[in-house]
């Protein structure tokens, strides 16, 4: 691995861990943050590999005790409804290459990369979703009782994650342009 790789590695680290600390919490655990943003430009910069090392250390981090994530970190944090999320940001850099690979990379459009990006983000949150669903029934025993409150976090993260998403998407068109013109 080259220098400049572990330095642009090291700093999306960086980058993660800072933006999982902007947060506005939501019910059942839930927090908003702008970390999907960094999540979504790790596969840009660093490419499919680079992108999940550096989210498999973020969360290995976080596993053994260091407090990287929004609200903590620890072992029992695995516990936690929102860590879904977290595990589908593992995945994502897969997803994304896959998803541009259909798409077709060398069209870079902002309708391309808005669809790459929307898909992903249905990814985020049908595993999110799945896994949130799992920890309320099996430690919780009644889902019906946060069914509510589950569809009301989840659907305003969404929504402003999905605004989020056409900053993410111009963003990453101009990092593409940037990236192929030098």
């Amino acid at each position: 691995m080259k220098t400049k790789k572990v330095v642009l590695m090291s700093i999306m680290l960086a980058l993660l861990i800072i933006s999982s600390k902007l947060i506005i919490p939501l019910p059942l655990l839930d927090f908003i943050s702008i970390q999907i943003i960094i999540v979504y430009m790790l596969y840009p910069i660093l490419g499919k590999y680079h992108s999940f090392l550096t989210l498999f250390i973020y969360l290995l981090l976080g596993i053994f005790g260091l407090p990287v994530f929004a609200s903590g970190g620890g072992i029992l944090y695995i516990l936690r409804p929102s860590f879904g999320y977290l595990l589908a940001f593992l995945i994502l850099p897969f997803i994304q290459d896959e998803v541009e690979k259909l798409l077709g990379k060398k069209v870079v459009t902002f309708t391309n990369m808005f669809i790459q990006n929307l898909i992903c983000l249905l990814f985020i949150y049908l595993f999110g979703l799945t896994y949130k669903t799992v920890i309320l029934l099996v430690f919780y025993g009644k889902f019906e009782v946060f069914h509510d409150i589950l569809f009301f976090s989840s659907l305003v993260d969404f929504l402003v994650d999905s605004g989020l998403t056409v900053i993410i998407t111009l963003m990453m068109i101009k990092l593409r342009n940037y990236h192929f013109n030098n």
